[in-house]
């Protein structure tokens, strides 16, 4: 063995003696500004008090009802107060909380946030059991629950409402369930009251310590085409043309974002207007289909930015997505554009100092520093926009900066101020990769800074992904959007102001409006050099009762626009607007909480220990993303989140439970609480989730009947088709027996088709008959005499109600 090889060898030796002498002084002495491992602790106190989350979504057309029962059982000998962390939609609107103790069922009340926090505490030092759930993000929510006994089941109960907005024709139902580690700056101070990004953490080869039940119920007015599960080992069963199911099959993988994805037939999206009726206040949504795409001359060249996040908790499959999708778009890019490449951990590291063109040399030279960069470090995203936004801009040329990260920080609203700030012209978009990223970062970063944002959870969607992604951003599709009403009284609009609509989206407007509605909204816009309107008329929308979802959805996105991804200065004027609406609507919000006690005093000597239940790593996410500094060295290692005890910048906390050895326990409950089992499906309609599993009930065989006419609008909202007679047979002898070639055009002898659209009311009459594409005017006015002379037909129906439709028609004339 060389001088040089030993000296290595010792050097190697003493690094390792050092880490593991650091590692040990952790465990007793460190100072931790994250989410931190378990240790060890009380043997009477059950340790994992969650037994198990299960979730039930109802998907109607476009909107997910969604119920979510959590379970918790304490297992030991010692009364305990539970607190788990737990994720959800950026967008949804959760209005109701029960809790259940037995046989009684306690209705949670909607009150201010503090108030409630103090009447929480107050029950639990009464010795009563209670549940209290708190907002800490637009996506990250705490359940606190009191006095749970030693034997105790206490089920508490949460609902939610959701919309859907399809891309390019897909809609995505998303089921977040673990709150993925969160990075602290140590230049950004931690607001008082959020530590539950302190939550503890279990290593990565720990299981899921509770099961996890889903069940997706899906229904919609067009005929369902595909669905799919590509995130879960679930199984896909349709029911029926407009009808499937989606469950899984395993109860451990609530580490992970399940992701439902299904398109309607024809790529149809639900658009139309749907109206929640009330005497004082009525509430209206209308979803509109985006226009075409604009031609690729309209294009202009663009400035890239693609920054990288290559953090410790990108390690593994994060980084090498991003690597993949980053480089695929850079081989996208033509010689017009011109690019740069920023990657971020602890400190950033830019390609170029000023922006390249895109040749193939320069391409080439980019790609091989993206796939040289290795994860490791914190994730300082603030420090990496800062820099984006000092680089000098190429003259001439839209910019567009692409934010590739996981988003586990903390930062959230100061990224969203310094982007409101700073990004000026600039569009931010942004890619999250991986299994249980920030949404509410992302889509915050991707909504500010009047971008798209997308999530990629599987790495072999990259290189289509990364093609949609280029394809999305290319352009606008609409732009200068307005919106007015006319004929109503007072209307509240959700957006108040909408901004350019990018490919494949719809636009969605939610209202308010004083009374029932009436007269007409339009919407219009620019698409390329072209104008776009579309307009409703309120006296032919769908009015239901049922429709109350969209009182919750309208609030809902009012407060997302008052708070969610307002910074601190901007949130401070919108907080008592906020508060009101939480409290009127009956909604979680930053301000309000959900608190349900039980009267009864349940714990009679009024001790209890507090227990944090412990959270999966996310799938694919390694342990070092969970990070600790001690002595300017990042590392990770196991503490215990109790109180800490300050000593020259190192902590000294107390041992608790080991929550990386506790071992999943039984349900001592029995029969309570059975180990979750799947119910046996037909496989002739049934397939595993790794594909995409399309409808067997849609057979292109039943359309021949109805290949007479094509139905205009509105196809979304349509559960029964018009129909003449017993279909094409009569429709054709109609025609043969009544149609008269025009006199005056025997001696030409012209044949061929008019194309017409009639317009058929409730009761199945012509009312209104236009040529759409004629062969001259005497043919055409013989065909829309011939169509006005029709009997009644068999009225088109929504929800067993007769609606107004337009359909295509052909007339064919021969001599």
């Amino acid at each position: 063995m060389n001088t040089q090889q030993s000296f290595k060898r010792i050097v190697a030796s003493l690094f390792l003696l050092i880490l593991q002498s650091s590692f040990l002084l952790a465990q007793e002495l460190g100072k931790g500004e994250g989410p931190y491992f378990h240790l060890q602790g009380d043997a009477e106190v059950e340790a994992f008090p969650l037994k198990k989350t299960n979730a039930d979504a109802k998907i109607i057309n476009s909107i997910a009802y969604v119920t979510v029962e959590q379970t918790y059982i304490n297992e030991g000998s010692k009364p305990i107060e539970a607190i788990y962390v737990f994720p959800g939609s950026t967008s949804s609107a959760i209005h109701d909380l029960k809790m259940r103790i037995g046989d009684r069922i306690i209705q949670a009340k909607i009150s201010e946030k503090q108030e409630a926090r103090k009447n929480y505490e107050q029950a639990k030092s009464d010795g009563k059991s209670a549940s209290l759930l708190e907002q800490h993000r637009p996506n990250v929510f705490q359940m606190n629950v009191a006095n749970i006994m030693p034997g105790d089941v206490i089920q508490v109960t949460l609902k939610y409402t959701e919309l859907l907005a399809p891309v390019n024709g897909e809609y995505s139902f998303v089921f977040p369930t673990v709150v993925g580690p969160r990075y602290q700056s140590a230049d950004v101070a931690a607001a008082d009251g959020e530590q539950w990004n302190k939550n503890p953490y279990l290593n990565k080869d720990k299981p899921v310590p509770y099961e996890f039940a889903l069940k997706t119920n899906l229904q919609s007015a067009v005929p369902i085409a595909s669905a799919s599960c590509k995130s879960h080992d679930a199984t896909v069963q349709f029911t029926g043309k407009n009808t499937a199911t989606v469950q899984l099959n395993k109860s451990d993988e609530g580490n992970r974002d399940f992701v439902l994805k299904y398109r309607l037939q024809g790529d149809k999206i639900e658009s139309g207007l749907m109206v929640f009726p009330q005497e004082k206040e009525s509430f209206f949504m209308a979803v509109i289909e985006p226009p075409a795409v604009v031609k690729k001359s309209d294009i202009t060249p663009r400035e890239f930015i693609f920054i990288i996040d290559i953090s410790g908790s990108m390690n593994g499959f994060p980084i090498e997505i991003s690597k993949q999708l980053i480089t695929g778009m850079i081989d996208d890019l033509s010689e017009k554009d011109y690019f740069n490449i920023l990657t971020f951990a602890g400190t950033s590291m830019v390609f170029s100092e000023k922006p390249s063109q895109a040749t193939v040399d320069a391409k080439n030279r980019a790609k091989n520093f993206v796939n040289s960069r290795n994860s490791g470090g914190g994730t300082e995203l603030l420090p990496a926009l800062r820099k984006v936004f000092s680089m000098t801009k190429t003259e001439g040329l839209s910019r567009s900066i692409v934010i590739a990260t996981d988003g586990y920080i903390t930062v959230e609203r100061e990224c969203f101020e310094l982007i409101d700030k700073e990004s000026g012209s600039s569009n931010i978009h942004t890619f999250g990769i991986g299994t249980s990223v920030n949404r509410y970062l992302l889509e915050g970063m991707g909504k500010i800074g009047k971008g798209y944002h997308t999530v990629i959870t599987d790495g072999k969607d990259a290189k289509t992904e990364s093609s949609k992604f280029r394809k999305h951003i290319e352009q606008p599709l609409l732009t200068d959007i307005k919106v007015s009403v006319s004929g109503a009284g007072k209307v509240d609009l959700e957006p108040a102001v909408i901004g350019d609509l990018l490919a494949g989206r719809p636009i969605v407007i939610s209202g308010k409006v004083d009374g029932m509605p009436s007269g007409i909204l339009k919407v219009e816009g620019k698409n390329g050099g072209e104008k776009f309107e579309r307009t409703f008329n309120y006296s032919n929308a769908l009015v239901s009762k049922d429709y109350e979802a969209l009182k919750y959805l309208w609030a809902r996105k009012r407060i997302q626009r008052l708070d969610d991804w307002s910074y601190m200065g901007k949130r401070e004027e919108s907080k008592d607007e906020v508060l009101a609406l939480g409290l009127a609507y009956n909604l979680l919000t930053a301000y309000t909480s959900f608190l349900a006690v039980d009267n009864d005093v349940r714990n009679k000597d009024k001790q209890y220990a507090s227990v944090h239940q412990p959270l999966p790593l996310p799938h694919r996410v390694e342990d070092s993303a969970v990070m600790q500094n001690l002595a300017g060295m990042s590392m990770s290692y196991r503490s215990a989140p109790v109180s800490v005890v300050t000593m020259d910048c190192i902590s000294v906390r107390e041992q608790d439970v080991d929550y990386n050895t506790t071992t999943k326990t039984t349900y001592k409950a029995g029969d309570l609480l059975p180990p979750h089992k799947r119910e046996k499906v037909s496989s002739e309609k049934a397939i595993q989730s790794d594909d995409v599993m399309r409808n067997p009930y849609l057979e292109k065989k039943e359309d021949k009947k109805l290949s007479y006419f094509r139905l205009v609008s509105p196809v979304e909202k349509v559960t029964a088709l018009p129909e003449f007679g017993k279909g094409r047979t009569d429709f054709d002898a109609f025609i043969k027996k009544n149609l008269k070639y025009p006199e005056a055009e025997k001696k030409s002898g012209k044949k061929g088709n008019v194309v017409l659209i009639a317009e058929i009311d409730e009761q199945g009459k012509i009312v209104a008959v236009i040529a759409k594409k004629g062969l001259g005017d005497a043919f055409d006015k013989e065909a829309i005499r011939i169509i006005k002379t029709m009997p009644a037909w068999k009225p088109a129906q929504y929800a067993g109600r007769n609606i107004i439709c337009k359909v295509e028609l052909l007339v064919n004339f021969a001599p």
